[in-house]
């Protein structure tokens, strides 16, 4: 599976913590963002390796008519979200 991916933010060096603390204040709002884009990502991600975990193992149970009713329903509902976002 592709992996979620966005750009870090840049965190510079400082010479003092007064001159890091007045950074992490200035750009707080970037870096929570950042930060709550990220977890989102991953758990997104997680989600979809969970229903594909679970929708093979569903699949290996199955004898090849439950495959053919379950492709079939599958691709019911596909048309029915393709036709719903066009």
């Amino acid at each position: 599976m592709a992996r979620w991916n966005m750009q870090r933010a840049m965190v510079p060096k400082f010479s003092s913590e007064s001159e890091e603390a007045v950074w992490w204040d200035a750009h707080r709002s970037e870096i929570e963002a950042e930060i709550r884009q990220r977890i989102e990502g991953h758990q997104l991600e997680q989600m979809a390796e969970d229903v594909a975990a679970e929708t093979s193992e569903r699949a290996a149970k199955m004898n090849s008519e439950q495959r053919a009713q379950a492709d079939s329903e599958t691709k019911r509902i596909a048309n029915q979200v393709q036709r719903r976002t066009r």
